[in-house]
């Protein structure tokens, strides 16, 4: 399996330049994807620290 490594500025940098519409799809996608893989579920902290995220960036609290 091939590792990406990235950072949370990168992914936030990276959200900020898609359209809103395409911001809330990318949530519900990571959302949809927490509560499905029963194999897979990261703990509760870092599903809030990715829903955090992501609102901030939808509401477009990025740093420049």
């Amino acid at each position: 399996m091939l590792t990406l490594q990235i950072t949370k500025e990168q992914v936030l940098d990276l959200i900020a330049q898609l359209s809103p519409t395409e911001q809330k799809e990318v949530l519900q996608y990571l959302i949809q994807k927490s509560h499905c893989d029963p194999d897979n579920t990261p703990d509760e902290q870092v599903i809030e620290g990715i829903k955090e995220g992501l609102k901030e960036a939808l509401n477009g609290e990025t740093i420049p």
